[in-house]
């Protein structure tokens, strides 16, 4: 091995290419976890075998390998980083939507059921009704919210006292 390779630097040096190779070949075939598990011993097999099969060129023989530390690449760690915040984006953006299908539904039912109440109690005493409905109209009419132009909100509405709007203040259908 001494004569092929002229010294033992020179045999290290045409192993390491060899190594890394074998072994991102090796790494490639299976999950990272796997150097966690029992399946490690056979990796490391089949990284002896494929060095063994360059290193009996030289003369010499693997007897065995082992893996001190395993860094991940360059960026990987930033990318997964990033990958898992897309993710979590993207559950987020799926949970609001369903929240807000969900309120949609909620409010829709609740109007309805208001609607229902109100046709109810409205269809007990339409008189009552009647009434109800110009309190709101009047209410939108003569209670104004301040502007820029008018920031007191005092609004000035001239009416004869016959007119037809005015009715419930009269008393009279």
């Amino acid at each position: 091995m001494y004569i092929a390779a002229r010294s033992e630097q020179n045999v290290s040096e045409q192993l390491q290419p060899i190594l890394g190779s074998a072994l991102r070949n090796e790494l490639g075939r299976q999950p990272f976890a796997a150097l966690l598990s029992p399946e490690r011993g056979q990796m490391m097999g089949n990284i002896r075998t494929a060095l063994d099969r360059v290193a009996i060129q030289y003369g010499a023989q693997i007897v065995d390998v082992r893996i001190k530390r395993a860094d991940l690449p360059e960026g990987t760690l930033d990318s997964a980083y990033e990958r898992m915040r897309t993710a979590r984006q993207q559950e987020a953006r799926s949970i609001q939507a369903q929240g807000m299908k969900q309120a949609q539904i909620i409010r829709a039912e609740a109007d309805a059921e208001a609607a229902a109440t109100y046709a109810q109690a409205f269809n007990q005493d339409p008189d009552f009704y009647d009434f109800y409905r110009a309190m709101q109209s009047y209410e939108q009419s003569f209670i104004s919210q301040g502007t820029a132009e008018n920031p007191r909100g005092r609004t000035s509405i001239i009416l004869s006292p016959n007119n037809e709007y005015l009715r419930q203040f009269r008393g009279q259908r």
